[in-house]
C-alpha cells in the first residue's frame, strides 16, 4: 500500500508558498507606493538599453568637455532624486502605517521587520538601478574600448551607494548639532505626517528640486538647441527624469492626502487641453514665387536648355531617390551625393530632381544648400573614377560635418520640458520639439557650411530659393515627401507644380497652405516619425483655415520611388527635346537590415537561395510573446518599407521596359536612349553594428557610413559598382 503524504507537511509548503506570495504582494505594494521613481528608471533602462537609438546614446557617452561633465551632473542627480523621493515617501506616517497593516494583514509572523527593510533598501535599490542601466548600456556597446569611463561611473555609483548605506551615522551627529536636520514630527509618531513636518533638510531639498525644475523649464524653453547640445541627449533626459521625479512624487503623495486622483484628473485635464494647445504650426513664411513654379514639362526643358552639348550623345539626367531612415538616411544620402559631385563636377547640373522621404529628405535639403551657393560650370566635365581612402571631397565633408551634429539632444529636451510642459496648458505658447528640431538643422548648417557669409541662413531660408539662380547651371528641383493625415495621401513639397494629371492623387503642399515654408520646414514635414517629430498642423497662410496634419512621408512610402517613377513618365512625353537624353536613376537606401529579395537592379541576385525558397531565409517566428498584440502594429511598420521596395523595384522594371522597348520597337521613345539604375545599399552589418534610426549618430557609426563606397567594405552591398555605373553614365558611356 502506498505511503500517504503527511498532511503537515503539505500544510508547512503551502503555508511557505502563501507566505512568499505575500512578501511579493507587499514588494509590490512597496513599489507602487514609490512609482514615480520606478517608472521612470524602468523607462530610462528599457529605452537605453534595448532600443537601437538607445545603444546609439550609450555610444555617444564620453566624458570629455562640458557634456560628460552634465552628464555626471545628471547621473547623479537622478540616482539621488529617484533614492530620496521614495525614501522620503515611505517615511510618511500614513505610508508607513499602511505597510505595517498590510503585513499584519498577509502573515504578521512572517513579514515581521520587513517593512523596516524595505523601506531602508528599496530607496536604494533605485539609485544603484540607474548607474545598473548605464554600466549595461556601455556594456552593450563594448566597454573594453572605453574602459575609462565604464571604470569613473562604476566608481561613482559605488560611492554614491556607499554613502547612501552608511550616511546615517554622519546623519545622527549632525542632528544632534542642528535643529536643520530634526524633523517636527508629531508626538505620537516616530515619521512625520505631511512633506511639511520634514526636517528643514527635506524640505531644502524639497525647495531645491522644485526651483531646479522652474529654471531648467525656463533656459530649455528659451534655448533648446544650446541647453540640449551642451547637455547631450542622454544628460537631458536624465536631467528631465531627475525634476519630474519630485514632482509625480509630490502629487502621488498628495493624492494619498486628500483622497482625490490627482494625477488622474491632470492627464484628463490634458486630454481637455489639447482641443486648444497645438503647438506644432508648420510655420508658414510670405507667398514668395509660389504660382511662378514651373510644371513638370517646362522644368524638363528648362533643365535641357542649361545642359546643351556638342555632337550627337545623348545628354545625362539624372533622377535621384533616397530613402528614409532618421539621421543615418541623412548622412548616407549627403555621403553618396557629396562623393558623386567631388568626382564628377557635372553632377549637380546634370540633375534634374530628388525625391527624398525622411532623412534622405534631410539629406537632400543640405546637399541642395551646399550646391545651391555653388557657382556651376554648365558645361563642367566629369573626370573623376571610384572612391578611394584618402580622397579629398570637399562638398562629402561639408555635407556630413553638417549632420555629424547631435540633433537628438535639443529634441528632447524640448520634449521633456517645454512641450510636456504645452500639454497642460491651454495655449500653444511653448516650442514646438519639431521646430527645435529643424532650427537645430539650420543652427549645423550655419556653423559648418562654407563660405559662412554667403551661405549661413541658407537652410533655414525659403524654400524656393535653394532653386532660383541667375547663372546658366541647372539646380536639382526637391521632391521632399510627407504623409497627409487625415487622406493618407502624399504631401510634396517642390520647386516644381504637383498637378494632378502628373503626380496622381497628391496634395501639393505650397498650394495647401498658399505660402512657402522654410527650406528646413519642408525637411521636417517629409521627417515627422512617430512621436520624435510631432505631426504638424496645417493652416492655411492668410485666413488661418485648419487643412489638416502633415506626417512622416514613410506612412506613405518609405523610398521616394513612387514620386520618382513618376517623373520618369514625364520624360517619356518630353519627346521635343533639342538632344536626346539618357536617363540615371540613383537609388538610395538606409536599411541595413534589406534581405537580398529587396534589392534592386542589377543589384538582386535572382539565383540567391532565399529567393528560391521563397520565404527570404525565415525559418522561425521572433515575436512569439504577446504576437496577437504586436502583429498589427509591426505588420504596419513593415508595410512601409515594402511599398518602398515595390515602388523601387518597379521603377526599375520601367527602366528595363523602356530599355527593351528602344532595343525591339524603333522609334517608341527616340529622345531616350539607355537608361541606367543604380542602387545604393547601406551594407548590412552585424546586429550590435548597424547605424540607428534617430537623430544622433556616434563618430563610430559616421565611419562606417562613409566607408561603405570603398572596395574593402563595400563587398557585401556592391555599392562600387554602382558608383562607377553612374561615373560612366555621366561621361557619356
Amino acid at each position: 500500500m502506498a505511503q500517504e503524504a503527511d498532511p503537515s507537511l503539505i500544510r508547512t509548503i503551502l503555508q511557505k508558498i502563501a507566505a512568499f506570495w505575500n512578501l511579493l504582494r507587499l514588494a509590490w505594494w512597496f513599489v507602487k507606493t514609490t512609482r514615480f521613481s520606478a517608472f521612470t528608471v524602468l523607462i530610462c533602462g528599457v529605452l537605453l538599453i534595448f532600443t537601437d537609438q538607445g545603444t546609439e546614446l550609450a555610444e555617444l557617452i564620453r566624458l570629455k568637455g562640458s557634456e560628460g561633465f552634465w552628464f555626471l551632473v545628471a547621473l547623479e542627480l537622478f540616482a539621488l532624486q529617484a533614492w530620496y523621493w521614495a525614501r522620503t515617501t515611505l517615511s510618511l506616517q500614513d505610508v508607513i502605517s499602511e505597510a505595517e497593516n498590510f503585513a499584519e494583514l498577509l502573515d504578521k509572523g512572517f513579514l515581521s521587520g520587513w517593512t523596516e527593510f524595505v523601506e531602508d533598501w528599496l530607496p536604494r535599490a533605485y539609485a544603484a538601478a540607474v548607474f545598473v542601466v548605464v554600466f549595461l548600456a556601455i556594456l552593450k556597446t563594448g566597454f573594453q574600448t572605453r574602459l575609462p569611463t565604464f571604470l569613473i561611473i562604476l566608481a561613482m555609483g559605488a560611492v554614491t551607494i556607499w554613502i547612501l548605506i552608511y550616511r546615517r551615522p554622519a546623519v545622527d551627529k549632525m542632528v544632534g548639532q542642528s535643529k536643520f536636520f530634526t524633523i517636527n514630527k508629531p508626538e505620537d509618531s516616530s515619521h512625520p505626517k505631511n512633506l511639511w513636518q520634514l526636517s528643514h533638510a527635506a524640505k531644502t531639498v524639497l525647495l531645491l528640486s522644485v526651483v531646479g525644475s522652474v529654471l531648467s523649464m525656463a533656459y530649455v524653453s528659451q534655448s533648446p538647441i544650446s541647453a540640449g547640445q551642451s547637455f547631450g541627449a542622454t544628460a537631458a533626459a536624465f536631467f528631465a527624469c531627475a525634476f519630474i521625479i519630485p514632482v509625480g512624487s509630490y502629487l502621488t503623495i498628495l493624492t494619498r492626502r486628500v483622497g482625490f486622483p490627482v494625477i488622474l484628473t491632470l492627464l484628463i485635464w490634458a486630454g481637455i487641453a489639447s482641443n486648444w494647445n497645438d503647438n506644432h504650426l508648420v510655420l508658414p513664411l510670405s507667398k514668395g514665387m509660389i504660382d511662378n513654379r514651373p510644371t513638370l514639362n517646362r522644368a524638363i526643358t528648362d533643365w535641357a536648355s542649361k545642359n546643351r552639348q556638342n555632337g550627337d550623345q545623348p545628354v545625362p539626367i539624372v533622377i535621384v531617390s533616397t530613402a528614409g531612415g532618421g539621421l543615418r538616411a541623412a548622412f548616407w544620402t549627403t555621403t553618396v551625393l557629396g562623393a558623386l559631385q567631388d568626382k564628377c563636377a557635372s553632377f549637380t547640373n546634370r540633375t534634374f530632381a530628388i525625391s527624398g522621404v525622411s532623412g534622405g529628405s534631410v539629406g537632400a535639403a543640405v546637399f541642395a544648400s551646399q550646391m545651391a551657393g555653388s557657382p556651376l560650370d554648365a558645361n563642367a566635365g566629369c573626370e573623376g573614377g571610384a572612391v578611394a581612402e584618402g580622397d579629398s571631397l570637399p562638398v562629402q565633408k561639408t555635407g556630413t560635418e553638417v549632420l555629424a551634429q547631435d540633433f537628438l539632444g535639443p529634441t528632447v529636451a524640448a520634449m521633456l520640458f517645454p512641450d510636456l510642459a504645452q500639454r497642460f496648458w491651454p495655449r500653444p505658447d511653448f516650442k514646438s520639439r519639431g521646430n527645435v528640431l529643424a532650427d537645430s538643422w539650420v543652427a549645423a548648417w550655419n556653423d559648418n557650411c562654407e563660405p559662412k557669409k554667403s551661405c549661413a541662413g541658407r537652410l533655414g531660408g525659403p524654400f524656393l530659393d535653394v532653386f532660383t539662380r541667375s547663372d546658366k547651371a541647372w539646380r536639382p528641383a526637391l521632391f521632399l515627401n510627407a504623409t497627409h493625415q487625415e487622406s493618407g495621401k502624399r504631401f510634396i513639397t517642390s520647386h516644381i507644380r504637383i498637378e494632378q494629371d502628373r503626380f496622381f492623387d497628391a496634395y501639393d503642399s505650397h498650394n495647401v497652405i498658399g505660402a512657402d515654408v522654410s527650406l528646413a520646414t519642408a525637411a521636417l514635414n517629409s521627417a515627422r516619425f512617430t512621436f520624435v517629430s510631432p505631426p504638424g498642423r496645417l493652416e492655411t497662410a492668410e485666413k488661418k483655415e485648419f487643412r489638416g496634419r502633415v506626417l512622416d512621408g514613410g506612412y506613405f512610402e518609405n523610398y521616394g520611388a513612387a514620386t520618382a517613377a513618376e517623373i520618369l513618365l514625364g520624360l517619356l512625353e518630353a519627346d521635343k527635346l533639342p538632344q536626346k537624353i539618357k536617363p540615371i536613376f540613383i537609388q538610395i537606401v538606409s536599411d541595413p537590415d534589406l534581405v537580398v529579395g529587396d534589392y534592386s537592379g542589377d543589384a538582386l541576385d535572382q539565383s540567391a537561395p532565399e529567393l528560391q525558397k521563397g520565404f527570404l531565409g525565415i525559418t522561425e517566428p521572433d515575436d512569439i510573446s504577446f504576437y496577437e498584440l504586436r502583429s498589427p502594429a509591426r505588420g504596419l511598420l513593415k508595410t512601409r518599407s515594402a511599398r518602398g521596395v515595390l515602388a523601387a523595384k518597379t521603377l526599375y522594371q520601367l527602366v528595363e521596359f523602356i530599355n527593351k522597348k528602344s532595343e525591339s520597337d524603333e522609334g517608341r521613345y527616340p529622345h531616350i536612349i539607355d537608361p541606367v539604375f543604380a542602387h545604393f545599399e547601406m551594407c548590412p552589418n552585424e546586429e550590435s553594428d548597424k547605424p540607428p534610426l534617430g537623430w544622433a549618430m556616434s563618430e563610430q557609426s559616421q565611419i562606417k557610413i562613409k566607408k561603405m563606397l570603398l572596395p574593402a567594405v563595400d563587398a557585401k552591398c556592391n555599392n562600387e559598382a554602382q558608383f562607377a555605373k553612374v561615373i560612366k553614365a555621366l561621361k557619356g558611356g
